[in-house]
């Protein structure tokens, strides 16, 4: 894992493998199509058995019976109480209703599956100076701040096992990379800017 300084690793790699640390059984990865998330976590985890979804599947991934095309806040392909593990790493930001997203992972997930999702936090230093999320190239549609996210989590049954904070990689913004990962471990955990977050279905 690559070190970018003061002794930490690189943030991607290390969210990667935290996700890969906590998948568990049959998993469904929400947003598979973007970005190496998907290839990586199926690289570490040979053990699980692990599909995607996607609302548009890439030329990659067309003839992969694994992969599924669809909406993340409607998978009614998808049968209930099916998955061990759903995945959402920075998705729930970019849909309509991530509500909906919520019910969903909840329906289709077993009792005592898991939940594991990354996303921006809205109370960020960053944010708070800079709107960095509400910019990012009009593509982020919901932006939470902890209590927020914990509410939507609790109302659908979802118990918190874990919140963690990282630090956030902008591909719009990479002249400012360097410096948000640094102030990262420098700041309180409210103003530091990724969630990580894994909550239980009850």
């Amino acid at each position: 894992m690559k070190d970018i300084g003061l002794g930490k690793p690189h943030p991607y790699e290390e969210r990667v493998k935290l996700i890969a640390e906590e998948l568990k059984g049959k998993v469904l990865d929400v947003g598979c199509c973007a970005g190496s998330l998907h290839k990586q976590i199926k690289q570490l985890r040979d053990d699980c058995k692990i599909y995607g979804l996607d609302i548009i599947v890439n030329e990659e991934y067309k003839n992969d019976k694994d992969i599924m095309q669809g909406d993340a806040q409607n998978m009614k392909q998808i049968h209930s109480k099916i998955f061990d593990t759903v995945v959402a790493g920075e998705v729930i930001e970019h849909l309509n209703e991530p509500e909906n997203f919520i019910k969903e992972a909840c329906r289709i997930l077993k009792l005592n599956g898991r939940l594991i999702l990354t996303t921006n936090n809205k109370n960020s230093l960053i944010n708070r100076i800079f709107h960095t999320y509400e910019h990012e190239r009009t593509t982020h549609r919901h932006i939470f701040i902890k209590k927020e996210l914990i509410d939507i989590l609790k109302e659908n049954d979802l118990k918190i096992e874990k919140i963690i904070m990282m630090p956030y990689i902008s591909p719009s913004y990479p002249f400012i990379n360097p410096f948000r990962i640094i102030l990262h471990y420098f700041l309180p955990e409210s103003l530091r800017e990724n969630f990580f977050i894994i909550a239980i279905k009850k």
